[in-house]
């Protein structure tokens, strides 16, 4: 005879039930776990403005808190659950999350949003208060906040947690939650400052290319990976300045892949690059474009802002050519670099990259690198997991940067 004993947070035995059916038992744990595994927002909450933007991780921390009170609705505002636990949630292995998660808590306890109800403007903080203890979090909800994720007698929007479990950035995730409110519309207009204050970069992306390539190209790339949902847009001109944008959702069937491709693919490519063209003085055919594809566009960008002033007799053999150069090196870089996704590498590759360039003839002292690092990577990623790419890699870095200043 086989038995499930269930048990507290102190490991006590709380009671013993017969297991009969061994399968049929964990058939219906499966369901039941995907089922509490709902997040469910009213769509007042969904359209709130964040004061800031929020890493993947710390979206992803406060959606599965939802899923918990979700399942747990008597609980209210209380929640915890193990790190273990939210880990296998994300799909996520390694024993680096515990500090990180650790720090996260005292980051959310300061987020807060500005929600409309009716003709009302509440400025709101999510928690009361975030704690972390041996390998758990507990945390108290805003009671304000309660009526928004659980007494849902109007309109709301629900998914699966699971779906952006492995989402790489925040802005994706934000982006998705926004577009899956209207998928069965099929369409949405927003208009650009507004949709800035939804996502908490409102000063963070002056000039519209850039909020285009890191949070519309991202998001975009991200989701027609991952597919279930997706979207194409339209941008809305006033003269010749983007004030509007208007998305169509498209929902797909979900993918299995898990993991965002590194690279592009190339009809998308080309579509960006020719945007990136728009701003600078170069004559390159779609044909060479699609031959850069492999290279991707964030590398292309970087190459077309460092060559824009140089005077080129032949800019795509030029601007070719440094191409290749950078991404050999970039993939050497990586080789030595510890991060969770191939994107967080290229980004710190890229950095180390542009930080050994000849501009460098002096040597900078370690606090200026990592000053220069985190303004780098405030374009993807939040302040703590700044801090921890850095402390896992500052020594790769450093003595990257040292060795060309010595060796030029």
């Amino acid at each position: 005879m086989r038995y499930l004993v269930t048990k507290d947070l102190n490991n006590n035995d709380v009671d013993v039930v017969e297991v009969v059916a061994v399968d049929l038992v964990k058939e219906s744990a499966n369901k039941d776990q995907a089922k509490s595994l709902l997040v469910v927002q009213s769509n007042e909450l969904v359209e709130a403005f964040y004061d800031t933007d929020l890493s993947a991780t710390e979206h992803k921390l406060l959606r599965y808190s939802a899923t918990k009170l979700k399942s747990h609705p008597y609980d209210f505002p209380n929640v915890s659950f193990s790190i273990s636990e939210f880990l296998q949630a994300c799909g996520i292995k390694g024993h680096a999350y515990h500090s990180k998660v650790d720090k996260l808590a005292d980051g959310l306890s300061q987020k807060r949003m500005k929600i409309k109800i009716g003709k009302r403007t509440d400025y709101i903080p999510w928690f009361q208060r975030v704690s972390y203890d041996d390998g758990y979090v507990y945390i108290v909800f805003n009671t304000l906040i309660e009526p928004l994720l659980l007494q849902l007698e109007g309109t709301f929007t629900q998914y699966n947690y699971r779906y952006i479990g492995d989402m790489q950035s925040g802005y994706t995730i934000r982006l998705f939650e926004l577009l899956k409110q209207y998928a069965p519309i099929g369409h949405r207009k927003i208009e650009l400052e507004t949709l800035k204050k939804m996502l908490g970069v409102p000063d963070k992306y002056k000039q519209y290319g850039q909020f285009k390539l890191r949070v519309l190209g991202q998001a975009k790339k991200e989701l027609d990976a991952k597919g279930g949902l997706t979207f194409d847009y339209e941008e809305v001109k006033k003269g010749r300045k983007v004030v509007e944008l208007i998305f169509y959702i498209k929902t797909t069937k979900p993918k299995n892949s898990k993991r965002l491709p590194e690279l592009t693919t190339e009809s998308s490519f080309v579509t960006e690059a020719k945007y990136l063209l728009e701003n600078y003085p170069f004559d390159i055919s779609e044909t060479k474009l699609k031959t850069w594809s492999k290279y991707g566009i964030e590398l292309l960008s970087a190459v077309f802002e460092e060559v824009k002033e140089r005077k080129m007799e032949h800019p795509a053999a030029y601007i070719e050519k440094v191409l290749k150069t950078k991404y050999e090196r970039n993939q050497s870089l990586k080789e030595g670099l510890i991060a969770d996704s191939e994107f967080a590498k290229e980004q710190i590759a890229t950095f180390i990259d542009d930080i050994t360039g000849s501009r460098y003839k002096e040597m900078l002292p370690d606090f200026m690198i990592q000053r220069q690092f985190n303004f780098h990577m405030s374009l993807q990623f939040g302040p703590d997991e700044i801090e921890d790419l850095w402390n896992m890699n500052s020594e790769y870095i450093i003595s990257s940067y040292k060795n060309s200043v010595k060796n030029p």
